[in-house]
């Protein structure tokens, strides 16, 4: 029955009797048994997947494709949401442990992500690998060069003639720079480009500094844009004639309070975000944005995850950056 259902089986079977076995196998329901596999060929042949949220579709399908360019097309991708809860993800891990991956992709976990509960798939000599998401040391870290994206959209708004720009950020424990690496560099990036400018004037809003209500409600993605766009026009030193969005939902968001308050979008202000989702294309105006580099993401981390997994040396477990590309659009042009 192995011999026939295997492809690549050394057997010598005729075609007629392994047509034969294939056809009631068939008829019989009959699937081999993964565990029995398993144990037999002592490797799973599965990379397991961690993510707070579900990928996207295209995302996914292209994480797929790359596991099979690199391991073959009998390897499988297990996905398993842990949420944002520290026992769910807590359970992820064990269940990944305890069907013997031979790999693990750490996809944009939350800062808070225990990540005391690797220890074991660590121990055992598990590679991982982490697109995003908070650094783990001794894992190998691709992401956006978030510093670089900020800066050329600042500098694409100077470009444009605006001079009083403001940066609608989150706020950050001091001294945490690998779980917040991203609000880090939204910054410095800030910096970065006001300082080609002298006569430029730039201003950080953050999340919880200026105005106790941003981001309170975690299950509504706009409304830190919402709140914050309005704790900018009372707050700010000066009139901006800009404003630079943490990512499009918080922009989407902001867009509401700007018309809310009578500004003019452009005209008045112009309004950019980050990420290139699909809604920014479909607001009115437009969303200037910037764009990941997801699908390289993606493949990098995959390409090294399979390199460890076949043996072909370990994991570098250093950062890579990659950059992002500016999407122009009516809301700021």
């Amino acid at each position: 029955m192995a011999a026939a259902l295997n492809p690549r089986s050394s057997a010598k079977l005729s075609p007629r009797v392994r047509q034969r076995v294939v056809e009631a196998a068939r008829r019989l329901g009959y699937r081999p048994d993964f565990f029995a596999s398993s144990m037999r060929r002592r490797t799973s042949r599965l990379v397991g997947l961690i993510r707070a949220n579900p990928p996207e579709p295209a995302s996914m399908r292209h994480a797929l494709k790359g596991l099979e360019a690199e391991l073959g097309a009998d390897y499988r991708l297990l996905f398993l949401g842990c949420e944002w809860f520290e026992e769910q993800q807590e359970k992820a891990v064990d269940m990944l442990r305890d069907l013997n991956v031979e790999g693990l992709l750490l996809w944009d976990l939350p800062a808070w992500f225990p990540f005391r509960v690797l220890a074991g798939l660590r121990a055992r000599g598990t590679p991982l690998a982490a697109i995003s998401g908070p650094r783990c040391a001794g894992v190998p870290h691709f992401r956006s060069d978030v510093r670089g994206a900020f800066g050329d959209l600042t500098r694409h708004l100077l470009a444009a003639g605006r001079r009083r720009l403001v940066l609608l950020t989150k706020a950050h424990p001091p001294q945490q720079r690998d779980l917040y690496w991203r609000t880090y560099e939204r910054e410095e990036g800030f910096r970065d480009g006001l300082q080609g400018c002298p006569e430029a004037k730039g201003w950080l809003c953050r999340e919880g500094e200026e105005s106790s209500k941003l981001g309170q409600e975690p299950k509504d993605p706009f409304a830190a844009g919402y709140v914050g766009m309005k704790a900018v026009m009372t707050g700010a030193p000066w009139r901006p004639d800009a404003v630079i969005c943490t990512n499009d939902l918080w922009a989407a968001g902001a867009l509401r309070a700007a018309r809310e308050l009578g500004l003019d979008v452009p005209r008045e202000m112009a309004l950019t975000g980050f990420d290139n989702l699909p809604l920014g294309a479909y607001l009115s105006p437009s969303l200037t944005t910037m764009e990941q580099a997801l699908e390289d993401l993606i493949s990098g981390a995959v390409g090294v995850l399979s390199k460890a997994i076949k043996g072909a040396g370990s994991a570098d477990d250093g950062v890579f950056k990659l950059p992002c590309r500016l999407i122009a659009r009516e809301s700021a042009p």
